[in-house]
């Protein structure tokens, strides 16, 4: 999904295998492969059931402000959390009529895609990009500063310390923040091809996940349903007693 009339930089990545971020320590559960390769290569059809995150304000203000920001436009606008590391200067259009970050890389041609910022979002990255010292708008952390040519790989301790003062159970991942945004897209009523494109799945069945959990979205699509049945009853009523009306004969004076 590509916004016409828009170009974005790739942006420089030397050895794309190893520097993919680190998430095991946040669901405690991990292998060889990132979310990102879970969710793409068939693997999700024997994954554990998706985790929703509910009450997400208790951890994010135990947080610390990188956190709060990763976590804030994952929930708001879906990307994977590796994408949200690698968001660099060129590839955030915060000016555009339709403001979007462009996701240049991927393993596939759909995950290659523009994602439009929402207001939360908005905030964050303006914030992120005034006090940008580089290329990269969450830096890579080194000693006691930030090599501002490189993006992190990972919020591991950040995040198991947040979950621990907030003390909220079960803990979840930061990639759990991404189902919850495709969950409440779906109940929002947006179609799965559409899904599908705002978060890069190379595979429709990925997405059906989401809309098969919203029983909200099916009961609103019934209810769309049984509204439009009632209205084109009555409409086929009145136009009924309409043309009644139109053939009675008229009475000579």
């Amino acid at each position: 999904m590509t916004l016409a009339g828009r170009s974005s930089t790739k942006h420089p990545r030397k050895n794309v295998r190893n520097s993919r971020p680190k998430f095991g320590g946040d669901a405690g559960h991990t292998g060889p492969t990132g979310p990102a390769d879970r969710e793409n290569n068939g693997m999700h059809k024997s994954a554990q059931p998706l985790r929703i995150v509910k009450n997400l304000e208790k951890p994010l203000l135990a947080g610390l402000r990188k956190l709060r920001d990763v976590a804030t436009i994952i929930v708001e606008m879906g990307p994977r959390p590796e994408e949200v590391f690698h968001m660099c200067r060129p590839n955030v259009h915060l000016s555009a009529p339709t403001p979007y970050v462009h996701v240049p890389d991927g393993k596939t041609v759909n995950a290659r895609r523009d994602v439009v910022v929402t207001k939360k979002a908005m905030a964050v990255l303006h914030r992120r990009f005034a006090t940008a010292k580089g290329e990269y708008l969450f830096p890579l952390r080194v000693g006691g500063g930030h090599d501002w040519n490189q993006p992190m790989k990972q919020l591991q301790p950040a995040h198991r310390k947040a979950l621990k003062e907030s003390g909220i159970k079960p803990a979840f991942r930061l990639y759990d923040l991404r189902h919850t945004f495709g969950t409440r897209a779906a109940e929002a009523g947006t179609d799965p091809l559409t899904l599908a494109r705002l978060m890069g799945h190379a595979d429709l069945k990925t997405t059906q996940r989401y809309v098969h959990l919203s029983k909200r979205h099916l009961t609103d699509a019934q209810l769309k349903i049984e509204r439009f049945r009632a209205e084109r009853e009555i409409a086929e009523a009145e136009q009924q007693q309409q043309n009644r009306g139109q053939k009675q004969p008229s009475i000579p004076q």
